[in-house]
């Protein structure tokens, strides 16, 4: 059976498609089971009026397979077949398999702001857990409308929309939402303030920005931080991009007492880079390092000052 499935998934023609969308009208038991597998294998676009009608079916293991099958058959007009069954199911085991055909569906989908505005319409009418499943998804999707529709759940009166959408904005996989994370973390909620600043202290680190951009959001971010923490993830990143002028970002925080252990690994970490070309600056920065307590730290700014003083 299995490799008989299999051959059935591999083998090539839209006649093989036909037959199979036709054999799964008269299908009955395990025999539909199997068809719908092929059916969502081979991403059989005909099959999908079939396949919604099995969605709805009384035998849970069948409408599940059915939903899972939508994921690589659906198109995007039809997309709200999965969305409605995600908000409004009374099921959650086809609520849980909507969600997880939908993280595949909406990657297929060739336009994703039209992708993000199917997500979004039914959100205002969405239960707490709905709306918590939409966001994730908004967050999949990615993009300027979906973009849009997390902060204004983020800036949204309800505790739990917050929570998710400020914790979607904090994993978003593109710069443009920096402004967003910057504005909630200056103005949001208190109670997910912190998580905005370290979303926006991510954005530098992790994704790509230019440099200047990147030493623009690190004096942001030291402008929006309360804490000692946020702070010192904001010098860790100013240490993992050395040039002259993260070195002066960095320097001022040596005479800190608080960030000291921060602002000298950083400092070590752009001297390392910095010492044949700027032995200068490096110099004067590495004197203030080597009074670290972490001796590691305190050992290399040492041995940097050496080579830097006999350039």
């Amino acid at each position: 059976s299995s490799a008989a499935r299999e051959s059935l998934a591999d083998l090539e023609g839209e006649e093989v498609d036909a037959a199979i969308a036709k054999a799964f009208d008269t299908a009955e038991g395990n025999q539909r089971l199997v068809l719908i597998g092929l059916i969502g294998d081979r991403g059989i676009s005909a099959a999908v009026p079939a396949l919604k009608q099995a969605a709805g079916d009384e035998d849970l293991e069948v409408a599940t397979a059915a939903i899972k099958a939508l994921s690589t058959t659906i198109e995007l007009d039809e997309l709200s077949v999965l969305i409605d069954l995600l908000v409004s199911s009374a099921s959650a085991e086809k609520s849980t398999a909507a969600k997880e055909a939908l993280k595949i569906a909406v990657l297929r989908m060739p336009d994703r702001d039209a992708t993000s505005v199917k997500l979004l319409a039914p959100m205002d009418g969405a239960s707490a857990t709905g709306k918590v499943n939409l966001l994730d998804l908004l967050g999949i999707v990615g993009g300027e409308k979906a973009l849009k529709g997390v902060a204004a759940a983020a800036r949204s009166g309800d505790d739990a929309t917050q929570d998710a959408a400020t914790r979607v904005l904090g994993g978003w996989m593109s710069p443009d939402a920096a402004p967003v994370l910057l504005e909630l973390a200056n103005a949001g909620s208190e109670k997910f303030r912190i998580r905005c600043l370290r979303g926006f202290i991510r954005i530098p680190r992790q994704l790509d920005v230019s440099p200047q951009g990147r030493i623009a959001m690190c004096r942001d971010a030291m402008a929006a931080a309360t804490r000692d923490a946020e702070k010192g993830l904001v010098l860790e990143v100013l240490g993992r991009n050395p040039s002259p002028e993260t070195l002066a970002e960095v320097a001022p925080y040596l005479d800190n007492e608080a960030l000291h252990a921060a602002a000298a690994a950083a400092a070590v970490a752009i001297a390392e880079k910095l010492i044949d070309q700027h032995p200068g600056p490096v110099t004067e920065v590495l004197q203030k390092a080597v009074e670290a307590e972490d001796e590691e730290v305190a050992g290399k700014a040492r041995r940097l000052l050496r080579r830097a003083k006999n350039q």
